[in-house]
C-alpha cells in the first residue's frame, strides 16, 4: 500500500537524497554539519510554545 498524506513529496526527496549519498553521487554531510543540525532541531523541539 502506498503512503497517502501531505508528506509524500518530502519522503520521496529524502529517499532520493539518501540513494544519491549511498551511491556517492553527492558527498555526505560533514560530522560537524550533522551535529549542528541536530542541535538546531533540539532547540526547536524545546521551544515553548512549540511552533
Amino acid at each position: 500500500m502506498m503512503y497517502r498524506g501531505p508528506f509524500f513529496g518530502q519522503i520521496e526527496l529524502l529517499a532520493r537524497m539518501a540513494c544519491m549519498t549511498f551511491s556517492k553521487k553527492i558527498p555526505s554531510p560533514s560530522k560537524e554539519a550533522m551535529i549542528e543540525e541536530i542541535k538546531r532541531e533540539e532547540e526547536i523541539r524545546n521551544l515553548t510554545p512549540r511552533p
